[in-house]
């Protein structure tokens, strides 16, 4: 996957060469990001989020897209990273209402119709 493919999901307002945030990535898009960026590790989470691996699988499994930010290499920073804080994801009501049990999300809405339910870990 080319560095322009994933560059239409990150975010222009606040890209530069240390920080970017991204949203609407597709899971299969998502999973390309260490590639071009650097360290991706699967057992990551946002504080009280899913792992990076359960987020993946999660919108892997539903069709959906995540959200996150990379603290890249050029950074300088020990803690470069990629690190996912959310996805959306297609799935009726009452699973939306399940997997919120489930996973406590900061944030949790349809707003994002008609691309699905927003889960969101501050």
């Amino acid at each position: 996957m080319n560095r322009k493919i994933i560059e239409k999901y990150l975010n222009p307002y606040n890209k530069n060469d240390s920080f970017i945030s991204f949203n609407a990535c597709p899971y299969m898009v998502a999973q390309n990001l260490p590639k071009i960026y650097g360290y991706l590790s699967l057992k990551e989470a946002q504080n009280e989020s899913p792992t990076t691996e359960e987020m993946i699988s999660i919108a892997s499994k539903y069709k959906g897209t995540l959200e996150g930010y990379v603290i890249t290499l050029n950074s300088g920073r020990p803690d470069a990273r990629i690190t996912f804080d959310g996805f959306t994801i297609p799935v009726c009501k009452s699973t939306a209402y399940k997997l919120k049990n489930n996973l406590n999300p900061s944030e949790f809405d349809a707003s994002f119709k008609p691309h699905g339910w927003r889960f969101w870990w501050d």
